[in-house]
């Protein structure tokens, strides 16, 4: 891409919003890329842009499409979100070389900007939570643990030779047309594990690419629309009470996007309602029998 097609978004009007009121939110697509791409955690990432722990490096001309670029400590590397400045919406993330790729390259001052950012956000929020909790320690009530409680309090993993199997079931958490949470199974899922550590073996899976094509699969087969998708959850089919969740979007974004959506529908409905009637019926299609190679 050209220089003349990167325009600087300082002077871009943004969109309005309430002081400390969540602005970011993932799309589906994001979601995934994240997972895949980074080691962030979805929420933590829209809270980081939120509060600018990004710097802003342009976006293509005539497009509503901003570049974010933001360091990833887990990572050690920088990424670019690209976010519809109007609505929130991140609608995928890149690594440097795709960016470069399908945009402009970015420079390591650009990096390197990014990445003092980051700490020193970091360090003002290590700062405010140090005065949270000394606060709280000297308003608490003094309570001290017994030998007894605190081996109780102590978390065991069991190590097996052989390779085991969970069971899993993997269920969709959605925003109904009545605006109440929902869930509806997917599909089974085996996950194999030498160490009995649910969430983590689950976690495990969440870089696999093939597993998102068997969601998106699944929630099209199942006639549920993406955008009122805001969890995942991976539930343990022999211990119920034993599930990992993976939060896509807040329920508020999925709320938002599902009554948007049956808006539209119903929109469409009454636009096409004058053009239905009980007379009249394409017919049926012939049944084609597929004759064997021979």
């Amino acid at each position: 891409m050209s220089a003349t097609g990167i325009k600087d978004t300082q002077n871009q009007q943004s969109s309005p919003r309430i002081a400390g009121q969540r602005f970011a939110y993932a799309s589906f697509h994001a979601s995934k890329r994240i997972a895949q791409r980074t080691s962030l955690d979805i929420l933590k990432l829209m809270s980081y842009l939120d509060a600018d722990v990004c710097i802003n490096i342009g976006y293509h001309a005539g497009m509503h499409r901003r570049h974010l670029l933001f360091y990833s400590a887990p990572d050690d590397t920088c990424f670019v979100a690209i976010q519809d400045p109007r609505y929130g919406k991140v609608v995928t993330v890149l690594p440097l070389e795709y960016h470069r790729r399908l945009a402009w390259a970015v420079s390591e001052e650009q990096c390197e900007l990014a990445k003092q950012r980051y700490y020193a956000y970091i360090e003002a929020q290590e700062a405010l939570q140090r005065l949270k909790s000394e606060k709280e320690y000297a308003t608490a009530p003094k309570v001290k643990l017994d030998a007894k409680e605190q081996s109780l309090s102590i978390k065991y993993r069991s190590v097996t030779t052989t390779e085991r199997t969970y069971k899993v079931l993997v269920q969709a958490i959605y925003i109904s047309e009545d605006a109440s949470s929902k869930k509806k199974s997917l599909f089974r899922l085996l996950v194999s594990y030498y160490i009995d550590d649910f969430q983590k073996s689950i976690k495990g899976q969440l870089s696999n690419p093939t597993l998102y094509e068997k969601i998106d699969s699944s929630i099209q087969k199942k006639r549920l629309f993406q955008g009122s998708v805001y969890a995942l959850c991976f539930q343990n089919s022999k211990d119920k009470s034993v599930f990992y969740l993976l939060t896509l979007r807040h329920r508020n974004d999925a709320e938002w996007l599902t009554q948007d959506y049956y808006k539209q529908r119903r929109h469409m409905e009454q636009v096409l309602a004058p053009y239905q009637t009980s007379y009249l019926a394409l017919p049926a299609p012939q049944s084609e029998t597929f004759l064997p190679v021979s």
